[in-house]
């Protein structure tokens, strides 16, 4: 019997595609959660204030058993 309640779960993505498998995720009706912090970038002619991920290559889900199978096959997982 599958369990229908639902519990966050971290899961893996592809490196440097943190925001766009959340997207994704979000084309599903996937609750997910990406902390993201804020960071000056600075090159050789100016800085920026840019968002990175708290934790790279990891997302957070919150899902039901039944709705593993869709996040794994979602692109950047």
């Amino acid at each position: 019997m599958i369990d229908n309640t639902y519990k966050w779960y971290p899961i893996y993505t592809r490196s440097r595609a943190e925001k766009k498998t959340q997207l994704e995720l979000n084309k599903k009706q996937i609750t997910s959660y990406l902390p993201l912090k804020k960071t000056v970038k600075q090159w050789s002619d100016r800085k920026k204030i840019v968002e990175e991920p708290l934790l790279k290559s990891y997302l957070f889900i919150y899902i039901s058993a039944k709705e593993y199978t869709e996040v794994l096959t979602t692109p950047g997982i």
